[in-house]
C-alpha cells in the first residue's frame, strides 16, 4: 500500500511517496518517489489542477519535415550557393520556412509570420517574427537568381543519391501547368495563356517540367516555363540540361533510364538523350501496321496484360517496339465510347423529335429546316474520335420539311475496338528489357503524375495560388514547392522504410494532429510556470511519434 513519509535531512523536513510490500514474508519497500518539500507538493497540487492558460502549436508535421532537413543540411546547402550578410534570417532558413509551410498550411508572405508562430518552428528556428513579413522575404528572393537555384538543385540532387539512396535506374520525366490569377496587362514573361490542363484557358497559366525518381517520385530537376510553350519544346530545351545533370550526379549515364510521354517525342528529342536510356510511347494512330497485328500474335505478360514485341525504325533509329494489350483499359475505353455515343444519340433523337414536330404541324413558328444546315448542326454534334465513324446518318429535303434518319453502327464499334482499345505502343532503345520490363518502366510514370496531383492539392505541398507575379520571384515560388515536394517524397519513403505504409494525405493529416501544449501556471510573485508535453495521440500517431523519433525535439 502507498504511503508518504517524511525524512528529516540536515534539519529540514522532505517527503517521499513509497509503497511497502512483503517480500519472502518480511516488510521491504518496492517503490519510492521524492515528492520534495511541503510547499512543493502544494504548489503542485494547485498547479495540476488550475492552469491560468494554455497555448497550443503544431509540432508532429513541422518536426518530421525540420528533421529530415536537417539530415540533408538543406539550410547550409542553400547558404553555401547564396551568402549573405549577417543581417536576419538566412536565405536557406527563409527557403525552408517556406517549403515547411507550403507542405503545412499555404499561407501568403504576408501571414506566414503569423503561421510560423503557432508551429514548432518558433523555437526549433527562433527568429523575429519581425524578420518573416511580406517585404522581407521578397527582399531575400531577389537574391536567388535562376544559376543559384540550378546550383543548389545540383548539389541537392548529389545528397539525395549519395546520403539518401536514390536511385537512377529509372527516372520519369513529365510536365504540368498552374492556372493563376495574375493580371492580363502583366509583363511577366513566364505567365502566358495556353491550353491549361485544368480547363482554365482564360487565365494565365506557368509551366513547370519535373524529373521525379521511381523511387516515392523525389523530385531530382525542374524547370519553370512560360504557359504557352507545348511540352516538346519544353522538352528540347531542357534535355541538354537534364542529362548534363545526370552526368554531374551519376558515374555512369548509360544506367539511366528517361520515361517521358508521346507529347515530348521527336528525333531531335531522342538525339539529345545521348548516353541515357530511355522508354517512351507512340502516337498509336500514326503506327497502323502495329495496331493491325492481331491479338493471337501477342503474349501474356501478366494477369489483364498481353504483348507483342518487334523492331521498328523511329525517329531516325531502330528501337524495340512493344505494343500493349490491357483488359481493363480495354475495358474503359469502351465504356467510354459508350458513354459519348450516348451523349450524342441523346440529341441526335431530340433534332428527329423536332423535325418530326415540325411535318405535323406542331411546331409553325421559325424559318422552315434546310437540309445543309441540318448536316451542319449533326456534324458538330458528331465531334469527337470514333463518332463519324459510329454514328451514321441521312437528311434529306420531302417538299418544305427534312426527313432525318440515323443508327448506331455496332460493326464499326466493333471494328474500332478490336483496333485501338485497350492498347499502347511502347519503345525504347534499350535491349536488355523484356515485354514485362518495358511495360513495368513505362507503368513507373504514374509517379510523376503523383507528383503533380501533390502540388496541385489545395491543402499540403501546394504550388497555388500564386503569390507573386514577377519572373524572378516565380522561379523562387517554384523552387520551394519543389524543395516541399522533396521533403514531402522523403518522408513517406522513410515511413515506408520503417514499415509504415501511409498515403501523404494520411501522413499530413495524423502528424499534424499532433500538437505541442504549453501549460502555464501560477505562482506566487505573479510568475507563471510553464509545463509542456504532447497532445494526447491515437495509435497511428503514436506510431509515427516512435517511427520518425519525434521526441527528440520536444520541449524539455
Amino acid at each position: 500500500m502507498a504511503s508518504i513519509v517524511k525524512k528529516i535531512i540536515k534539519g529540514k523536513p522532505y517527503y517521499y511517496a513509497r509503497e511497502c510490500r512483503r517480500v519472502n514474508g518480511k516488510p521491504k519497500i518496492v517503490w519510492q518517489k521524492y515528492l520534495g518539500r511541503a510547499a512543493d507538493i502544494i504548489g503542485a497540487v494547485r498547479h495540476a489542477t488550475s492552469p491560468q492558460e494554455a497555448d497550443v502549436i503544431e509540432y508532429g508535421l513541422t518536426a518530421a519535415l525540420y528533421d529530415l532537413a536537417l539530415t540533408l543540411g538543406l539550410v547550409s546547402l542553400i547558404d553555401r550557393h547564396c551568402p549573405k550578410r549577417e543581417q536576419g534570417p538566412s536565405i536557406g532558413q527563409y527557403m525552408l520556412i517556406a517549403a515547411i509551410n507550403r507542405c503545412s498550411q499555404p499561407r501568403s508572405k504576408n501571414k506566414i509570420g503569423q503561421w510560423y508562430s503557432s508551429t514548432a518552428l518558433r523555437r526549433l528556428m527562433p527568429l523575429a517574427v519581425s524578420a518573416l513579413s511580406s517585404q522581407r522575404f521578397w527582399d531575400n528572393m531577389s537574391l536567388l537568381d535562376r544559376e543559384k537555384i540550378r546550383a543548389i538543385e545540383r548539389d541537392l540532387a548529389k545528397a539525395l543519391v549519395e546520403g539518401e539512396g536514390i536511385g537512377l535506374d529509372c527516372l520519369l520525366y513529365d510536365t504540368t501547368n498552374f492556372f493563376t490569377y495574375i493580371a492580363t496587362e502583366t509583363d511577366s514573361l513566364i505567365p502566358q495563356r495556353g491550353h491549361n490542363k485544368q480547363k482554365r484557358d482564360d487565365l494565365k497559366q506557368i509551366g513547370l517540367a519535373l524529373l521525379v525518381s521511381r523511387d516515392f517520385h523525389v523530385p531530382l530537376f525542374h524547370d519553370v516555363y512560360p504557359g504557352d510553350v507545348p511540352d516538346s519544346v519544353e522538352f528540347a530545351g531542357v534535355i541538354e540540361d537534364l542529362t548534363s545533370r545526370l552526368s554531374e550526379i551519376s558515374r555512369d549515364c548509360q544506367g539511366v533510364t528517361l520515361v517521358f510521354d508521346k507529347g515530348n517525342n521527336s528525333a531531335d528529342n531522342i538525339r539529345r538523350c545521348g548516353d541515357c536510356h530511355y522508354v517512351g510511347a507512340l502516337m498509336p494512330g500514326r503506327h497502323m501496321d502495329l495496331l493491325a497485328v492481331p491479338l493471337s500474335q501477342y503474349q501474356d505478360v501478366s494477369e489483364g496484360w498481353k504483348a507483342y514485341l518487334t523492331k521498328k525504325n523511329v525517329f531516325g533509329k531502330e528501337h524495340t517496339i512493344c505494343v500493349t494489350w490491357n483488359e481493363e483499359f480495354y475495358r474503359s475505353q469502351m465504356y467510354g465510347l459508350r458513354l459519348q455515343l450516348a451523349k450524342r444519340t441523346k440529341k441526335l433523337d431530340a433534332l428527329s423529335r423536332r423535325l418530326c414536330e415540325r411535318r405535323q404541324g406542331v411546331i409553325r413558328s421559325g424559318p422552315k429546316p434546310r437540309v445543309a444546315v441540318v448536316n451542319r448542326y449533326v456534324r458538330k454534334i458528331l465531334k469527337g474520335q470514333h463518332m463519324k465513324e459510329t454514328i451514321k446518318f441521312s437528311a434529306s429535303q420531302e417538299g418544305g420539311d427534312v426527313l432525318f434518319e440515323y443508327k448506331v453502327d455496332e460493326e464499326a464499334i466493333s471494328r474500332i475496338a478490336s483496333i485501338y482499345f485497350g492498347k499502347s505502343i511502347l519503345f525504347t532503345d534499350r535491349e536488355d528489357l523484356d515485354a514485362g520490363g518495358i511495360i513495368r518502366t513505362y507503368r513507373a510514370q504514374y509517379q510523376v503524375e503523383d507528383a503533380f496531383k501533390q502540388l496541385k492539392d489545395s491543402h499540403h505541398v501546394s504550388f497555388t495560388p500564386v503569390y507573386h507575379w514577377t519572373d524572378d520571384k516565380i522561379r523562387v515560388h517554384a523552387f520551394y514547392c519543389v524543395l516541399a515536394l522533396t521533403l514531402s517524397s522523403l518522408l513517406v519513403r522513410r515511413l515506408h522504410k520503417a514499415g509504415v505504409a501511409i498515403s501523404p494525405q494520411e501522413m499530413y493529416t495524423q502528424l499534424s494532429d499532433i500538437r505541442e501544449v504549453l501549460l502555464l501556471y501560477p505562482q506566487s510573485g505573479g510568475k507563471s510556470k510553464a509545463v509542456t508535453m504532447i497532445s494526447k495521440m491515437n495509435p497511428v500517431q503514436s506510431e509515427l511519434f516512435k517511427v520518425l523519433d519525434l521526441s527528440r525535439f520536444a520541449h524539455s
